[in-house]
């Protein structure tokens, strides 16, 4: 097991959890009963899209975990053992192996990993956002393929001011991803910033 094991299971995890999802999204309409459609039909259509989608996925999943290893190892908890031990042979020719420690980040990769993933995520949510393809995406197409997509109904926060955007709710799709990558930057400096305090406490 080495970093290309850690990489290969990111791609198969993510490869694997998208028809996954969409296959429960069959079980769930299967047990809803709104439409008169065949689960098996509806499993079959979702199956089949979803494995495209998920090969994409996987390939995004794969590259990310790649980059990340190769700058900071430490940051991800499956190659957290993938140090070897350090080996001491003395003149005598005694040899001392030394405790396993975590994988090492580089001096001062942190800032420039950090400032360099927040830039390109906003260059991606606010630029390249709009550019995404205007076709319906896999639940969508597959709805209006089968034809239960007239069965579908807002969901509770609808009516909310990002429940839409574009075209329809007005939001320009740069903002609204500008806005989206604030809000996930503020909720996980947030659990960061509780579990770093409630780590210190236990110290």
């Amino acid at each position: 097991k080495g970093r290309g094991g850690v990489t290969a299971g990111a791609f198969l995890g993510a490869l694997v959890s998208v028809p996954a999802s969409a296959l429960v999204f069959s079980l769930l309409f299967w047990i809803g009963g709104t439409a008169p459609i065949e689960v098996s039909a509806v499993a079959a259509a979702m199956g089949g899209v979803h494995v495209l989608i998920g090969i994409g996925e996987a390939l995004i999943t794969a590259a990310t975990v790649a980059a990340v290893l190769a700058v900071r190892p430490d940051l991800v908890y499956g190659a957290r053992k993938l140090t070897k031990p350090l080996v001491l042979k003395g003149a005598d020719g005694t040899t001392t192996v030394g405790g396993q420690e975590a994988p090492a980040a580089r001096p001062g990769a942190l800032k420039p990993f950090l400032l360099g993933g927040i830039g390109l995520t906003l260059v991606l949510a606010g630029v390249v956002s709009f550019f995404a393809a205007s076709a319906p995406d896999g639940l969508e197409a597959v709805a209006e393929n089968k034809g239960f997509s007239e069965q579908a109904s807002d969901h509770a926060f609808g009516s909310w001011a990002f429940a839409d955007y574009g075209e329809v709710g007005g939001i320009p799709v740069g903002v609204a991803g500008i806005i989206g990558v604030g809000l996930v930057l503020l909720i996980a400096g947030g659990v960061a910033f509780a579990a770093r305090g409630r780590a210190g406490a236990k110290v």
